[in-house]
């Protein structure tokens, strides 16, 4: 049976803030959704004559001053059984009757689950404001408002919020960081110093202020230019026409400003706003009305990565006061005078406010907000898994005609720090596995590289060096060349590329030369995590070249492995070692795929066993918590929560993968899935660490927030993890019923020191 889900608010092509909301928390959600559930639209109209040509996800029509229309909707939702809950969008001034009270018509006949979205939150209201805004919160199943202080409000104001209220916040698009001056070439900018306010122009904007400010400003910049980008409300427009634009100009005109302020008088498509932002050196945010409580364009800023200048409201307080920008006064010419000037004067400020807005905002991505709305549908979200879409952009990027960068400045490649084989040996256990499933040239051309790679780095006697500079030029190793991590998982890299039926016989004879002059030294490897990687390649290998050399060397590395276990595992530590550290699923996997090539049933036993242990110790619920690698968790000692790492989650997928391979239990599965779920917000902070917008994936989280660098490490992690259950979830249908992607979000965790 195929479900769906309501959004009822206003909705493009309609022109409102809460209409690209809407559209944009729509658009997130359906992403996250497979083809079994839809997002489904009711769209509010002033009136019948004020209809629009909507897109196809718009079921229903509403007029917001029409109060039957509101009870014919309850009606027919009820009469849907697909339907699981409505999502609502709320403003006082688009449900229509007396501060919005038509909408109670709806929420009180509505019998699916509702989540409402308070946009607005006053305090000290009375009458019939607050007899609608209370009756609004008791007919509703959920309550969401967009910031802490507004929840906060709700709290103090309404004893029917208690138990109903969280904070999601404005949604913000996947934009890349980058300094103003480069995009400022696209806009033919290059010589101005950008200010900019956008959205729709009303009295209300207070941008009259910021004006008065700016004579004292050009003194000292001349080359400043204001930008002001957005057309009139449409309900000014109605009302008022082009006044308050008009004042404006006049007052431009009398301030001698002409050639320092230019109007755009249009409704910007989001990629053009987003250019002029990304061109941006100072944002403006000039609201006069404390009361707001979350400003779109204030929060499109911020993820841009602008610097801000904010008047002071409740999102303004929030964020600002994360050192994003500065705060001042509402219509006070002075403050926004001195404020601009500090950051003029002052570039290594400004430039800093650049970076930590971008950074402070990642959490705001809409696919994050997306998945906190999902939350309250846990029967949709927990039927129907799905995972994002494939995204190479990144490792591409990263990857030029030698090899694989291995850090990362935020999204763009450091070739600083040069390259290393066990990225580029990650990179040929990702690319192999892909290119089974979807052959291509592009994956070709990559394998090539990262195998030509793994060439170069090989010595005389088939040991490999670990680094490489950026001209290509071997750095001094000082570890053992045959017992590190990148000894082990080269084997590996190169078994995928020589099992790889689908791949140039070329390029599989290159591996194979390679692998058979490294293959001496297999045996002389002893580090644990080394074996296991020694194993994974072995593994491999031996299902195409199943000869005794092959499996005498199973069995030598699998059973020192397992001998580990029995000499520090005890009742309660079920482990390998004294200790659990980095990539812990790694131990458990590589004896289970020993198993499946020699059925000797200790691997299985311990390696299930172990498996069961290091579960126990890293899924809180139904939420994944890699052990931190701030401080490793010894025996009988406390476990770390942070620093959290990439390679954690994907080697307990990969562990987790194998294991469904050996039981068929779907226990796994479903595991992996939840695992999975911590590259996608579902961690301890509700941080998403994956970028949908180029593949890539965020190196750490830590207890102060995210390290926003995309390295060669973290990017590879996700790819595999996302490969192996891509691949697990095509070859089985597994019941869902009790898991759900969005469950124990960040917010229901009584503070964050418990995990520091």
């Amino acid at each position: 049976m195929k479900h769906s889900l309501v959004f009822l608010g206003t909705y493009p092509p309609r022109e409102c803030g809460i209409a690209t909301f809407t559209q944009d928390l729509v658009n997130s959600c359906q992403k996250l959704l497979d083809s079994n559930v839809s997002c489904k639209v009711a769209a509010l109209n002033l009136s019948a004559s004020d209809s629009f040509d909507y897109p196809k996800e718009v079921f229903w029509q509403i007029e917001q001053n029409e109060k039957k229309s509101f009870a014919d909707l309850a009606f027919q939702i009820n009469q849907d059984e697909s339907i699981e809950a409505v999502i609502i969008q709320h403003e006082y001034g688009i449900y229509g009757g007396r501060d919005g009270s038509n909408l109670l018509l709806f929420t009180k006949k509505c019998k699916k689950k509702k989540i409402i979205a308070f946009h607005t939150v006053l305090e000290n209201i009375s009458g019939n404001m607050h007899q609608v805004t209370k009756m609004l919160i008791q007919t509703c199943d959920e309550v969401v408002v967009l910031t802490q202080i507004s929840k906060e409000i709700l709290h103090r104001s309404y004893l029917e919020a208690e138990g109903k209220v969280r904070v999601i916040q404005h949604g913000i698009h996947p934009m890349p960081f980058v300094l103003p001056q480069g995009a400022k070439k696209l806009l033919k900018l290059e010589n101005k110093i950008v200010l900019s306010t956008f959205g729709f122009l009303s009295p209300g904007k207070g941008i009259e202020y910021v004006l008065d400010a700016l004579p004292q400003v050009v003194k000292s910049y001349p080359e400043v230019l204001y930008l002001i980008l957005g057309e009139t409300h449409p309900v000014i427009m109605r009302k008022q026409g082009e006044t308050y634009r008009k004042f404006l100009m006049k007052k431009v005109k009398k301030l001698g400003l002409s050639k320092n302020v230019r109007f755009f008088d249009l409704y910007l498509p989001l990629p053009d706003l987003l250019k002029y932002l990304q061109a941006t050196d100072i944002y403006i945010s000039t609201s006069l009305n404390p009361n707001q409580a979350a400003s779109g364009t204030f929060s499109y800023a911020l993820g841009a990565g602008r610097a801000v200048i904010s008047t002071i409201f409740k999102q303004s307080e929030e964020l600002i006061g994360q050192c994003c920008g500065l705060l001042v006064p509402p219509g006070k010419p002075k403050a926004f005078q001195n404020a601009i000037l500090t950051l003029l004067d002052n570039s290594k400020l400004r430039i800093r406010l650049h970076y930590d807005s971008y950074d402070k905002t990642r959490s705001m991505l809409w696919s994050n907000v997306a998945h906190d709305y999902l939350l309250s549908t846990e029967k949709l979200t927990g039927s129907n898994f799905i995972l994002p879409p494939l995204n190479l952009i990144h490792l591409r990027k990263m990857t030029d005609k030698l090899g694989l960068f291995q850090f990362a400045n935020k999204a763009v490649p450091d070739p600083e720090f040069g390259y290393t084989i066990d990225d580029n040996a990650r990179a040929l256990v990702y690319c192999n596995q892909l290119y089974q499933n979807n052959k291509n040239r592009e994956i070709a051309r990559l394998i090539k590289i990262y195998l030509n790679f793994v060439q170069g780095c090989q010595h005389g006697d088939g040991t490999f060096y670990n680094f490489l500079d950026k001209h290509g030029v071997v750095l001094d190793d000082k570890n053992d060349k045959r017992q590190g991590d990148a000894y082990g998982r080269t084997m590996w890299g190169l078994a995928s590329t020589i099992t790889n039926s689908k791949l140039d016989t070329k390029l599989k004879s290159l591996a194979l030369s390679i692998w058979i002059k490294a293959f001496p030294h297999m045996e002389g490897v002893t580090n644990l995590r080394s074996r296991a990687h020694c194993l994974l390649g072995l593994c491999l290998a031996y299902k195409k070249m199943p000869v005794p050399q092959i499996e005498h060397l199973i069995n030598y590395h699998a059973k020192a492995i397992a001998d580990s276990f029995f000499k520090h595992s005890k009742a309660r530590w079920r482990w390998f070692e004294d200790q659990l550290t980095y990539a812990n699923g790694l131990l458990p996997q590589s004896l289970l795929e020993s198993y499946l090539v020699t059925h000797n049933k200790q691997y299985k036993d311990v390696g299930l066993s172990s498996l069961s242990f290091l579960t126990g110790k890293t899924f809180y619920g139904k939420i994944y918590v890699p052990i931190g690698q701030r401080q490793w968790h010894k025996k009988g000692g406390k476990r770390s929560y942070f620093d959290q790492q990439p390679e954690d989650p994907c080697a307990m997928i990969l562990a987790l993968g194998s294991a469904f391979k050996v039981t068929q239990s779907n226990h796994f599965i479903q595991l992996a899935q939840k695992c999975y779920s911590w590259f996608l917000g579902n961690n301890i902070t509700g941080t998403t660490m994956y970028d949908n917008f180029d593949g890539g994936c965020l190196d750490g989280l830590t207890s102060k927030g995210v390290n926003m660098n995309k390295g060669a490490e973290s990017l590879l992690s996700h790819l595999i993890a996302h490969d192996e259950l891509e691949n697990i979830l095509n070859e089985t249908r597994v019941d869902y019923s009790n898991f759900s992607l969005h469950a124990s979000p960040a917010f229901q965790f009584r503070g964050m020191e418990r995990w520091k």
